[in-house]
C-alpha cells in the first residue's frame, strides 16, 4: 500500500521502511533454511500431536 505521498519521517513512511526490509530479511533466512535442509544440514520441525493441537488453537484465537 503506497500513498501518493510519502513523507519523510512520518509514521506510515517509517512503518513502509520496516516492512520492506523485515519481508527482505524473511526472504533471505527462508532461503538459506531451505538450502540448508536440502543438503540435510537441518532437519524439518517435527511438531507432537500435543504441541499441533496447542498451535492450532493459538490460531484459531488469532
Amino acid at each position: 500500500m503506497k500513498l501518493p505521498l510519502d513523507f519523510p519521517r512520518t509514521a506510515f513512511h517509517n512503518v513502509r521502511l520496516t516492512v520492506d526490509c523485515l519481508a527482505g530479511t524473511l526472504t533471505t533466512i527462508t532461503a538459506m533454511s531451505t538450502a540448508k535442509m536440502e543438503k540435510g544440514e537441518e532437519r524439518q520441525p517435527q511438531v507432537e500431536k500435543d504441541e499441533g493441537a496447542y498451535y492450532a488453537a493459538v490460531i484459531k484465537m488469532i
